[in-house]
């Protein structure tokens, strides 16, 4: 297939342009020090830059501190922070959960002090399952009905399938959603009307798939380290997505393109999506988005022979995790 750009577009893309800052606690995808992360930030304000994605679980609270600190002084309308709860490592550096309405609203007061901040933006329950969110959702929303426009602006929940929002979204309570989305994994596109009429803000996460639509994809040896963040992970998962890669990167060769350039363009062009958060880490990855966003968003046609070809082979590499 022939990938096409539309011409003068490339402002739609770097506005919809965020910047995920998993990486930066240094816990799951290698080290990254305090004076690097630092630095990184202050170059995606520099540059343009205005949305950063972030958690209290990235580097147990270590990478909120430092948007704290490095965006201290700067106009509140030049940026927008989307942080979550209800995700958190104990003492013993174990991922925990807790999606109760008490812990919620202690965990937002945290971030506030963390980012330096009188409100958030936004806040996302952390990867619930559907389970959690219908034990806990009615107390949840209850609690911060008082809190919308206050100390947060907008609610919202941060989803591995999106799927799941057909189970717990609450019109006018739930009105932001941060989901999985990428050239491997267009579950979203099922729940499009859903997306389109309910929710308010849609944030798109992994556009590069966990790796595998990088020219370095993760490896099932290298899954095995300690604090990788797939080390889960059964090898079959490996196995499927390596094959399903490689029909992308055939795309992506066959049009002299990246296989970074294809799987983000894909997702900056996606119109069920306002705000893309690929995972950066260093000053080359910033430069390397920014230069794929100002490419503009792919045609509609471009964009269809890609949800075809996903649909075609999508049932041979189904989502084993």
């Amino acid at each position: 297939m022939k990938v096409r750009f539309e011409k003068n577009s490339s402002r739609i893309a770097i506005e919809k342009l965020g910047f995920g800052t998993w990486g930066l606690g240094g816990d799951a995808y290698g080290h990254v020090s305090n004076e690097e992360v630092v630095n990184l930030l202050r170059n995606a304000l520099s540059l343009g830059i205005k949305w950063f994605d972030t958690a209290p679980l990235y580097g147990n609270g270590k990478v909120e501190a430092l948007i704290g600190q490095v965006f201290q002084g700067t106009p509140k309308d030049s940026f927008k922070i989307v942080t979550k709860a209800g995700l958190f490592t104990d003492q013993s550096g174990q991922e925990q959960r807790n999606f109760k309405a008490s812990f919620i609203s202690e965990s937002m007061r945290e971030s506030l002090d963390r980012l330096g901040l009188i409100y958030l933006d936004f806040l996302l329950l952390h990867s619930p399952s559907v389970a959690e969110l219908n034990e806990n959702l009615l107390e949840i929303e209850t609690l911060f009905k008082s809190k919308l426009n206050k100390e947060v602006k907008f609610l919202g929940i941060s989803l591995k399938n999106p799927i799941n929002l057909v189970s717990v979204v609450r019109k006018n309570h739930i009105s932001c959603a941060e989901f999985n989305f990428s050239l491997m994994d267009q579950r979203a596109l099922s729940v499009s009307e859903l997306l389109s009429n309910q929710i308010k803000y849609r944030f798109a996460r992994t556009p590069y798939n966990f790796g595998f639509l990088t020219d370095n994809p993760p490896t099932y040896d290298n899954s095995r380290k300690e604090h990788f963040h797939l080390r889960n992970w059964p090898k079959e998962q490996f196995e499927r997505w390596e094959l399903f890669r490689l029909i992308w990167k055939k795309i992506a060769e066959e049009n002299s393109l990246s296989l970074q350039t294809l799987a983000l363009s894909f997702v900056l062009s996606s119109p069920e999506v306002d705000v893309v958060f690929p995972g950066i880490m260093n000053i080359n990855q910033l430069e390397q988005s920014l230069a794929i966003a100002r490419l503009g968003i792919l045609s509609k046609e471009s964009l269809q022979d890609l949800r075809e070809i996903y649909s075609l082979n999508e049932s041979n590499f189904t989502v084993t995790k």
